[in-house]
Order: C-alpha cells, then structure tokens, then sequence
C-alpha cells in the first residue's frame, strides 16, 4: 500500500514543469536503442516499480517541452476517440460487451488497463506520429511509453543504482 507521502508526491508530478521518471533495466544503457515493447522505452513515476524491472535504476529528467498523450485526460481520450471510433479490449471475449470500447466514458473507466490503447491497430502508430509519448496507468501507477528518440527529450539522466 503506498503511504500518503508517495501518492502526494506522484500527484505533485503531475502538475509540476518537472517530469521525473525513473527506468529499471537488466543492462546498463544510455538511451540510444528501442524498447522491446514498442518504439520506444518505459519509464515509471514510482522508483519501486522501475527496480522490478532490473539492478540498474535511472532517474530521468523530461524536457519540459514534450507532448505527452495522457490515458487519464478526458480531453486526449476524445481526439483519441474521434480519430478511432471504436477501441478494443482483449481481456474480455468478443462476445463480451466491455470488448468494444465505444465511448470516452468507457475508456476513461479502462485507463487502468493499457491493452486497449497496445490491442487495438493502427492507436500506437498515431500516438508515435501525433505526440513524445504516452501516459498509461497500471495498477495505480503511472508510467510512461517514451517514443524514439529517447535522448532528445531528456532533459538530465542520474544512475542511481
């Protein structure tokens, strides 16, 4: 469970021209390269969530001026409503109703689960070609999806383990 102080300071980062983010990785690296995931690489506003994904924890600056799509923002969820219409959701069978994602109202209440925005064709694409990145929350922690090149729109990076 998070302690009242770490969920004051992620939301005080959210409001705040500085972007912290912290990156876990296996090997140590400086940016250069894609993620495995998509073009780009992850990063978390909670340090404990970078370390589980290696021993090597960087603590990243962003540029203040990067625009970042964010899937807890009414209005980013409409453009991105308006330019796909119809989003879908794997978790659930197409047979289920909550697999087809209609309204801004429905993927406001999925921001949790980022499989709509990664399942769906051709959402990545536009997020990569219209915006730096993308702000995901899984588990009631936000991340970040920060699309290549990386290097330019850090602002500082400090290894701090």
């Amino acid at each position: 469970m998070k302690s009242l102080k770490q969920i004051l300071r992620e939301e005080l980062e959210k409001y705040s021209n500085e972007i912290i983010v912290y990156h876990g990785t296996s090997n140590e690296h400086n940016f250069d390269d894609r993620g495995r995931i998509y073009n780009g690489t992850f990063f978390s506003t909670n340090q404990n969530e970078a370390k589980a994904y290696g021993k090597y924890v960087y603590k990243v600056e962003l540029k203040p001026n990067i625009k970042i799509f964010d899937t807890n923002n009414l209005n980013d969820l409409k453009i991105l409503m308006n330019e796909f219409g119809v989003l879908y959701d794997d978790y659930f069978s197409e047979d289920e109703d909550e697999h087809y994602i209609k309204t801004v109202e429905q993927l406001y209440n999925h921001s949790d689960n980022w499989n709509p925005i990664e399942r769906t064709d051709g959402v990545l694409d536009w997020l990569n070609g219209t915006y730096d990145g993308i702000w995901i929350y899984e588990g009631g922690v936000r991340n970040l999806l920060l699309f290549n090149p990386i290097k330019e729109k850090i602002k500082s990076i400090t290894k701090i383990s």
